[in-house]
């Protein structure tokens, strides 16, 4: 794939990427969030990068905050809200990164939020590559090991 993203003002690869996070992170669970203005280049851009890890990797999972949507409602300053954080926090990125089971799907395509969503599990070394426009939002930026923006 020739399509490169900027870190810090840098360009590379998936495959490069890919090759750095496992070197700086040779074992245990690994949150790695891809962001960016563009929904489908930066799911595409997980993806390729999600399937780069799993040459250096034994389980490399993938999702995506848009799987973490709740239906627009009126919020703060006639603001839009779009995501439900807290429980793409506490469903997905905590349990991950405490190596318990997560859900990685937390509401349904209509919005509504999934009470009984299907919970899995990975093994101690996984990496999870997530995709969305929001994973800087202040209460996630602590949970990521890594945070890649794409152009």
């Amino acid at each position: 794939m020739s399509a490169l993203l900027t870190i810090d003002g840098t360009r590379a690869t998936p495959a490069a990427l890919a090759a750095e996070l496992r070197a700086a992170h040779p074992s245990g669970r690994v949150l790695v969030a891809v962001g960016g203005t563009d929904s489908r280049a930066t799911a595409g851009f997980a993806d390729f990068l999600a399937l780069a890890l799993r040459r250096h990797s034994k389980s490399v999972l993938r999702a995506s905050a848009s799987n973490f949507a709740v239906a627009d409602r009126p919020g703060a300053a006639g603001r839009r809200v779009s995501y439900d954080v807290p429980l793409f926090a506490s469903a997905l990125l905590e349990p991950f990164a405490a190596g318990e089971s997560f859900a990685l799907i937390g509401s349904r395509a209509d919005g509504d939020i999934l009470f009984d969503p299907r919970w899995t599990s990975a093994p101690a070394d996984s990496i999870l590559v997530v995709d969305g426009e929001f994973l800087g939002h202040p209460a996630l930026a602590r949970l990521w090991d890594r945070v890649i923006l794409t152009d």
